[in-house]
């Protein structure tokens, strides 16, 4: 009886592990993300054809 508890245990640990491999990887992109560097730096002045009008 004890045994299948323990087989049971183990199974929802490795489910635990696989959520905060997902957490990690969310959080590695956030804090070093290479497309949204481009983003957060300001864009130049644009063409008075493309700038919105005022």
């Amino acid at each position: 009886g004890d045994d299948g508890d323990d087989e049971e245990e183990s199974s929802e640990d490795d489910e635990d592990e696989e959520d905060d491999e997902m957490d990690v990887e969310t959080n590695e992109e956030e804090e070093h993300p290479a497309p949204a560097n481009s983003v957060v730096i300001p864009f130049p002045p644009l063409p008075p054809i493309l700038s919105p009008p005022s």
